[in-house]
C-alpha cells in the first residue's frame, strides 16, 4: 500500500508540475501560497514513505517471528429431525 501511495504521489506531483505554472496565473496570492504549502506537504510525505516502509516491514517481521498458538474451544450441534 505504501509503495502504491508513493507511486501515486509521484505521479500527482509530476502532473501538477506540468500544469502548475499555467494555473497559478488564475490564483490569488493566498491561493498560490496554499498551493505551495500543499505541494511541500506532498513532497515531505513522499520523502517519509521509504522509512515508513522499513518500519512497517520490521514491525510485521517482529510480530510473526515467534507465533503463538491459541486454542479456542468450539462446539458443534447437529440437529437431526425425528423419523415420522
Amino acid at each position: 500500500m505504501l509503495t502504491d501511495l508513493q507511486r501515486q504521489i509521484t505521479n500527482d506531483l509530476d502532473k501538477l508540475a506540468a500544469d502548475r505554472s499555467e494555473q497559478l496565473s488564475f490564483f490569488t496570492e493566498p491561493e498560490r501560497e496554499q498551493s505551495q504549502r500543499d505541494l511541500d506537504a506532498l513532497r515531505r510525505r513522499l520523502e517519509e514513505i521509504p522509512e515508513e516502509i522499513v518500519r512497517e516491514v520490521a514491525a510485521v517481521r517482529r510480530r510473526f517471528t515467534d507465533p503463538e498458538c491459541h486454542i479456542f474451544p468450539a462446539a458443534v450441534t447437529l440437529l437431526i429431525p425425528e423419523a415420522n
